[in-house]
């Protein structure tokens, strides 16, 4: 591993850690002993020995979440007790971790080739710095790299909605963290697809899955892209695609099995609270959105977190039906939905009485994302750029159709920060060469 990479790596995650740290002391007073849905009853439950439930005190098994989070947040509470500023810090400390992956994964994005053959075949000579000027950088250019991939973190680490959503603790945290890591695993497999790589990025799916359901989708888009481009190493890179999905098979699977059995033989995705609960509240009309939930659970139905497994699960049918029903009979209002969910999406600040600080924030940071790629495209970073804009366009199209909440956009926060980092890279070279310029004339 590049030395110095590692260096700015550590000194992005100790500002990182700093920055969390510091918001969690500021924060505290405010956020309490908030915890985000009722991650603390499962926890307790699992400490009480009650099992994955969400009935507090009740051994009443649950399908309605993934088993990682509750499982982590019943690990601090063993660890730390009831200390919510400690528990807090063990989340910065998650987030921070996730801020260094970011350098690491910018980095293995950086080394894209720019065409089909094998990484370095189309790189520039070494000596070559025309294009590190702008900002772009080459991808033989180490020194560019190292500047984009450390930006890139840099960015993340002070990101203030990432900074306070980490202090307000919830499943975005670890499943940014494991999805970052995922995409470095997929790019290092791109590099040079092999047994060992994709082996790695069967077992970080495997987490990341146990995170959330919804990222399966990802890796069939990834795994189109990653084949197109590995072409004259297909036979490899297709077999090393099949281990990946078997290794990441046999860590979901225990759980897929317990599902089974507590949900009356049916089987559960990993979890049930995904996508149909989330139109209990939509009124299935044409006119708009009354919230009208109790009319939709239907007998023997209600609140997710307080029905058995197999009650949930029945729901969940039901809620289907339905929504497919209403989804077919009003298109044109399907569309106004998604358009709402879409701009939600980019909502990523909760708790602001002023929208429009909300909407300035989100302009900024998409008009930067797309500077951002707009310099990597020019500069030859084009498979990087594909590959960010799937991934936060495969989270946005995955949430838009449902109840989209601002904070599910965390999780694309840090490709965000990679593309907006060749447009502070590309200002940093040209304050840079004007400065050179200015000492070169007075002497």
């Amino acid at each position: 591993m590049n030395r110095k990479l590692l260096r700015n790596a550590l000194i992005v995650f100790a500002i990182a850690l700093a920055a969390r740290w510091a918001a969690d002391v500021v924060l505290q007073p405010h956020l309490g002993t908030y915890v985000m849905d009722s991650y603390d009853v499962m926890g307790r439950n699992i400490l009480d020995g009650h099992g994955f439930s969400y009935l507090a005190g009740k051994s009443t098994p649950t399908v309605t979440r993934a088993p990682f989070y509750p499982l982590w947040w019943a690990a601090e509470l063993e660890v730390f007790g009831r200390h919510f500023l400690l528990l807090r810090m063990g989340e910065g400390f998650v987030d921070a971790l996730t801020a260094a992956l970011v350098v690491f994964m910018a980095a293995a994005l950086c080394r894209l080739p720019r065409r089909r053959g094998p990484p370095g075949a189309d790189e520039a000579p070494a000596a070559d710095t025309s294009e590190a000027a702008d900002g772009g950088g080459t991808s033989g250019d180490g020194r560019a790299t190292l500047l984009l991939a450390t930006l890139a973190g840099a960015i993340y680490a002070i990101q203030p909605f990432s900074i306070y959503y980490a202090a307000k603790m919830g499943t975005e945290t670890w499943f940014t963290f494991w999805l970052v890591a995922f995409v470095w695993a997929f790019v290092a497999w791109v590099l040079a697809p092999g047994y060992g790589r994709g082996a790695v990025m069967g077992m970080v799916l495997g987490v990341l899955l146990l995170n959330k359901s919804t990222a399966i989708g990802l890796l069939l888009v990834l795994a189109v892209i990653g084949l197109f481009w590995v072409r004259p190493h297909l036979k490899v890179a297709s077999l090393s695609l099949v281990l990946c999905v078997v290794l990441a098979g046999l860590i979901v699977t225990p759980w897929l099995v317990r599902d089974y059995r507590v949900a009356g033989d049916h089987f559960v995705p990993i979890q049930t609270l995904t996508w149909w609960n989330f139109w209990a509240d939509f009124d299935f009309s044409a006119s708009g959105y009354t919230n009208t939930v109790a009319s939709h659970y239907g007998p023997g139905g209600g609140h997710p977190y307080s029905l058995t497994a197999p009650a949930d699960v029945l729901q969940e049918a039901r809620l289907q039906h339905q929504a497919l029903q209403w989804m077919t009979a009003h298109p044109a209002a399907m569309l106004k939905k998604m358009g709402k969910n879409l701009i939600e999406f980019w909502y990523l600040v909760e708790g602001v009485r002023r929208s429009q600080v909300t909407a300035a924030a989100m302009v900024v940071e998409l008009l930067l994302t797309i500077a951002g790629g707009w310099i990597a495209w020019r500069r030859g970073k084009r498979r990087l750029v594909v590959l960010a804009t799937v991934v936060i366009l495969y989270f946005d199209v995955v949430y838009t159709p449902i109840k989209s909440v601002f904070h599910y956009s965390l999780v694309i926060v840090p490709f965000l920060c990679v593309l907006q980092a060749f447009v502070l890279a590309w200002a940093w070279m040209r304050f840079a060469h004007g400065r050179d310029e200015g000492r070169d004339a007075r002497t």
